[in-house]
């Protein structure tokens, strides 16, 4: 045990752990911006963007914590192989959002300033390059909420959709309770196309209700 406390552990001093907290804080901000200015999410992107700061710093803290010390990384193991983390993740997107944010904090946790915002520069700068050619592309796509009850046919919803959109493309399908929530991106060629799915939604079951957002401004 005492050979391995000495090997690859350093001390970090104060004044080098600050400059690399900041660094990493001011990343997150920024990754935060993007993500809510480019990002195609359907989550609430404020309160998931919110989330980066704390994964970041914490992340940049453990690896400069563990440069002190080699056993503290092998207790790192045992003790997340007893985490269990249930809230789960519903798009890649934003899964890909968190890695971005853990690779920073190990960055700038690490000391490795230059190599970070290296990395971090190229990676935002195609996130929101795709982004910008993403949006050009988009005709007035909306987003559409579907509830209903358990027994609600999606086969027909898809049918009723197709037959008055000119896009539709199902995101996300959940069982709450006793009632099914469907979640499509559609594009419509106007306000009388969106009527009459409404229309047509409410003739196929009473206790179906639909909400139509913009999908491109929620934030």
């Amino acid at each position: 045990m005492d050979s391995l406390s000495g090997l690859g552990s350093r001390d970090v001093t104060v004044f080098e752990f600050l400059p690399n907290l900041l660094l990493a804080a001011l990343l997150s901000h920024v990754l935060a911006l993007v993500y809510q200015r480019f990002a195609q999410s359907l989550s609430n992107k404020r309160t998931f963007a919110a989330t980066f700061l704390p994964i970041t710093l914490t992340t940049a803290m453990i690896i400069a914590i563990l440069q002190t010390n080699i056993v503290l990384s092998l207790g790192l193991v045992g003790a997340l192989s007893i985490i269990r983390f249930r809230t789960a993740i519903k798009e890649p997107e934003e899964l890909s959002y968190i890695f971005f944010c853990i690779a920073i904090g190990l960055g700038a946790g690490a000391g490795q300033r230059g190599l970070t915002l290296i990395g971090f520069a190229m990676v935002a700068g195609i996130l929101c390059a795709r982004g910008l050619f993403q949006r050009k592309d988009e005709g007035q796509n909306l987003m559409l909420t579907v509830t209903g009850p358990r027994n609600l046919a999606i086969k027909q919803v898809l049918e009723i959709l197709e037959g008055g959109c000119t896009l539709v493309d199902l995101k996300r399908l959940e069982d709450v309770d006793d009632t099914v929530e469907a979640v499509f991106v559609v594009e419509l060629d106007g306000v009388e196309a969106l009527t009459s799915v409404r229309t047509r939604l409410r003739d196929l079951d009473d206790s179906i209700t639909s909400t139509f957002v913009d999908h491109r401004h929620l934030a």
